[in-house]
């Protein structure tokens, strides 16, 4: 794999610079030193794109701050997402939102902003779509999104005219959108499909011991995929970016990070390939997981 490939598929996730975000964050939510320095090193190391959202806490300021201090604020590519809090069916609220934003970020126009709740689209046609339509066209933003949770939800977003982007969450251990077949709706419509949560926010990576009480039935299977990281002698991080990359060929990952060293562990990984004879055992692993345990959201931790 290229710098550009990493260019053309990799995304930068940010709730990290704006929130105590993750299962397994220990290093906390970055000063605004180490902020800037984590947006300059995956810049270095050929990322282009930064996912964020108006509820990450600071996150949009903080990495408009970043992207500035770097100079970097007319170059990225900046996807972002709408309050859910917001009053949706008030036109003024939302463009009010989008120039907060494009302030905190400091960027001329947003690529991508999208819906933060799936359950939103009840209102497409009820003159949300007209409001997301607008900004398009005032040239504010560049495509409208959705961030969804389930497969039901990214069909009907990619079969909607007007929506060309949908966030979807998957992993090795979450294949819901690659077997009901969204995957290859987004590619026959020509849309865009960003994958979060290809870690479940750190837990693949966690040592064993450290994964929290609520989250104790994932214990045997996380020791699973430790032992078929070990048989095939590669990092459980390979394995999951690897796997995810591999069934989904066409797709933007999105990833997050805590510190520069993380970026750069991320970004040296992502030439990896998995071997053939693995696939039997990623398989397996993803049958039978109880739903709430791939859905952060549910989680009581």
């Amino acid at each position: 794999m290229t710098p550009l490939d990493i260019e053309n598929r990799l995304v930068l996730g940010t709730a990290q610079l704006g929130l105590d975000y993750g299962v397994a964050n220990r290093a906390g939510q970055p000063d605004a030193r180490r902020a800037a320095a984590i947006v300059k090193e995956a810049w270095a190391r050929g990322i282009r794109e930064f996912d964020t959202a108006q509820a990450y806490g600071q996150s949009e300021t903080v990495l408009g701050k970043a992207l500035s201090a770097s100079g970097l604020s007319h170059q990225a590519q900046v996807i972002s997402k709408f309050d859910p809090g917001l009053d949706h069916a008030h036109k003024g609220d939302l463009k009010a939102a989008v120039q907060r934003s494009l302030t905190s970020l400091n960027v001329r126009r947003i690529r991508v902003m999208m819906l933060h709740d799936e359950r939103l689209l009840a209102l497409w046609n009820q003159g949300l779509a007209d409001t997301l339509q607008e900004l398009v066209a005032a040239g504010a933003v560049e495509k409208i999104g959705v961030s969804v949770y389930t497969p039901a939800a990214a069909r009907q977003a990619l079969k909607t005219d007007g929506i060309e982007a949908v966030q979807v969450p998957m992993s090795i251990l979450d294949r819901r959108f690659e077997q009901n077949g969204a995957l290859d709706l987004a590619r026959a419509q020509h849309k865009e499909i960003f994958i979060r949560s290809v870690f479940l926010q750190g837990l693949l990576l966690m040592p064993v011991d450290h994964i929290p009480p609520a989250l104790a039935a994932t214990r045997p299977l996380i020791s699973e995929l430790a032992r078929c990281a070990r048989k095939f002698q590669i990092s459980r991080l390979k394995l999951a970016l690897a796997g995810v990359k591999k069934l989904a060929p066409q797709c933007k990952i999105v990833v997050g990070a805590e510190t520069p060293a993380q970026v750069t562990e991320i970004c040296a990984a992502w030439p990896a390939e998995l071997p053939d004879d693995i696939w039997p055992l990623l398989d397996g692993f993803s049958r039978g997981i109880e739903a709430h345990l791939l859905n952060p959201a549910k989680w009581s931790v």
